[in-house]
């Protein structure tokens, strides 16, 4: 994942998708499990996201776009620490009216785009159907900016883990 991070080449970002769902989101994720003796308070830094971004937008009397993916935090805005499990419901996607989380992402990326996940539930399970539909829309939208906002979560992650990197190995290895 740092590989893919530190030299991005569009054709390698989808595979992002898994490990940061295995790190960060799956039932027993790889960070609760690799902290679970340390137990670091990890924090992850993020700015506006795109619902607040859509916010002031109103506020200053500007047009909303219908689509948006969030794919920097500029140094000028506020920043806050969360915890991981506030980073995976931060909104960084709007198509139309609706708003999706990275988590949101990560799973129609993993799922819908790469295949690489079978959900049990089937199509009649809410969460199903929307994670299907978001990858379709990402689908007719362009996955190019969908990766974008998975490589800003990535280095969100990395940033965020790197105290639990550097308890692991204070060396640097």
């Amino acid at each position: 994942m740092v590989a893919i991070v530190a030299a991005p080449q569009h054709e390698r970002l989808i595979d992002l998708a898994l490990p940061l769902r295995q790190m960060l989101a799956d039932g027993n994720p790889l960070v609760h499990q690799v902290n679970r003796e340390l137990k670091l308070k990890l924090r992850f830094i993020v700015g506006l996201s795109i619902r607040e971004r859509d916010d002031e937008m109103a506020e200053l009397g500007l047009p909303l776009p219908s689509t948006h993916f969030l794919s920097e935090f500029p140094p000028n805005e506020p920043k806050n620490p969360i915890p991981l499990e506030k980073l995976l419901g931060f909104e960084a996607v709007k198509i139309n009216e609706n708003y999706y989380s990275f988590h949101n992402l990560l799973e129609a990326c993993a799922n819908k785009l790469g295949g690489v996940h079978y959900d049990p539930h089937g199509d009649a399970h809410e969460v199903v159907r929307d994670i299907r539909n978001l990858g379709e829309l990402l689908e007719r939208q362009g996955i190019g900016s969908a990766f974008s906002t998975l490589l800003l979560l990535a280095r969100t992650a990395i940033a965020g883990l790197s105290p639990l990197k550097e308890a692991l190995a204070p060396d640097g290895s």
